[in-house]
């Protein structure tokens, strides 16, 4: 494991010079030795925050000292630990997890899915600290008046199972399987991922606008062979597609409502495939998704799912809660894994 650039507790920086296992085992004792807490509802649990400087297109790193005076009004003994490369999220959850009941995620959802990835079928609880560019997740289980400045909504918070997907892609190389806990796209929206992945000077919703017009410039449907278990049997269709969008949650890149029906605490996935369409119809199929209207529409496929199966046979660009993974063919299968984490609900206990 790479050295992180950072580790802290109480405001005192750990020497670069340590080893990585020292730090953290320093870290660890020396929260066990001060667990009592003032304020905090949530008195018997440990917590470790992972915060991506990275996030919000390197904005997040301006939260650091905010982050570490907030969680000094509530008097909690714990490390804010900062990443400086991609998967160092997931390495360190899962470095800590052993000796530790909640990690917080601070960054955005690309930062939720590295973490998720170590506490998925766990005991373990996650934590949410919104900080990235579109903070879709966080959409699903808090108010969107709920003040995340003061911290409560992870010292005061109630724990919930919520639902997350499995992604299992089989192709030459074998059987390789990852989690999201929001969103998967296909197609269009992956190459929409792939760009805005690569934009450092725009923010916001900028970032999306720009992805858009230049992917739509270029893009294609792909033939895909696709099998939905639904409600009410099996769905099949072999044909051209523009994209194949799915939701544990509704939103995907802040304002696209992918799945309008979705809940991440209803056992199910909601699919949403959209047939065929011209590049000249893509101003109108993108208002419909802002709105989430286009579940009505002859060109989609909507169902609630436990399970969906991909071929493809030509590459194309995926993510998994924005999180892209490049030239993805073969056999896809997207399965629901119910009540399989434990999250801080952001539904403040008093």
């Amino acid at each position: 494991m790479s050295q992180p650039a950072f580790l802290q507790r109480n405001g005192d920086s750990c020497s670069s010079r340590q080893t990585d296992d020292t730090i953290l085992q320093d870290a660890l004792r020396g929260m066990e030795s001060g667990r009592h807490r003032t304020g905090a509802n949530n008195k018997h649990l440990r917590y470790w925050f992972i915060l991506n400087p990275a996030a919000d297109k390197g904005r997040a790193r301006s939260r650091v000292a905010w982050l570490q005076q907030s969680i000094r009004k509530w008097g909690i003994d714990t490390v804010v630990q900062l990443t400086t490369q991609p998967k160092d999220a997931s390495r360190f959850a899962e470095d800590v997890k052993g000796n530790i009941d909640v990690v917080v995620a601070c960054g955005g959802d690309g930062t939720l899915n590295e973490v998720v990835q170590a506490l998925v079928h766990s005991d373990k609880i996650l934590g949410c600290v919104p900080i990235g560019s579109a903070n879709d997740f966080y959409k699903n289980i808090a108010s969107p008046d709920l003040p995340t400045d003061t911290l409560s909504h992870i010292f005061k918070s109630g724990v919930e199972p919520v639902d997350v997907g499995q992604v299992t892609i089989t192709d030459s190389s074998g059987k390789n399987f990852r989690y999201f806990i929001n969103s998967f796209g296909l197609g269009f929206s992956g190459r929409i991922a792939q760009v805005a992945s690569q934009l450092t000077w725009l923010k916001g919703d900028l970032i999306y606008l720009y992805a858009l017009l230049k992917v739509t410039r270029s893009y294609k449907p792909v033939h895909m062979r696709l099998t939905l278990h639904t409600p009410d049997g099996i769905v099949s269709l072999d044909e051209k597609v523009f994209m194949v969008s799915i939701g544990n949650g509704r939103y995907e890149a802040g304002k696209f409502m992918i799945a309008p029906d979705a809940s991440i605490r209803d056992g199910w996935l909601d699919v949403c495939v959209l047939k065929a369409i011209s590049r000249r119809e893509v101003p109108r199929w993108i208002l419909k998704y802002i709105k989430g209207t286009q579940i009505t529409e002859s060109k989609v496929v909507y169902a609630k799912v436990k399970k969906l199966e991909i071929d493809l046979s030509v590459p194309e660009m995926l993510h998994l809660d924005g999180e892209v993974i490049e030239n993805v063919s073969g056999k896809i299968t997207v399965e629901v894994c119910p009540s399989s984490l434990k999250v801080l609900s952001g539904n403040i206990v008093s």
